[in-house]
């Protein structure tokens, strides 16, 4: 039916439009294929699941890896713009 819309559309878009704000993929965007290195990780079976809890219950990711990459990537970047490397060096013999 034209004009007709789904009662919870509105409702839908605010709960994204609010939610966005937390989605780790829009402040970084996606990372470019060609300019990515793949890095692989062991972490605790704790570690695992709550990454898991976090995949289902917020908008973190789709899956473990996901939401573990955003939050490396998110505290990475974070490091760099605070020019960590520079406060904190090993020490020379």
């Amino acid at each position: 039916m034209p004009g007709f819309e789904s009662p919870g559309k509105h409702k839908n878009a605010k709960f994204e439009r609010f939610y966005a704000q937390w989605d780790f993929r829009d402040r970084m965007g996606a990372p470019k294929k060609e300019k990515t290195v793949l890095l692989r990780m062991r972490v605790s079976a704790r570690l695992h699941a709550y990454l898991g809890y976090l995949s289902r219950h917020t908008i973190m990711g789709a899956s473990e890896n996901d939401v573990a990459l955003g939050v490396l990537t998110e505290r990475l970047n974070v490091m760099i713009e605070s020019k960590f490397h520079d406060r904190v060096k090993p020490p020379t013999d």
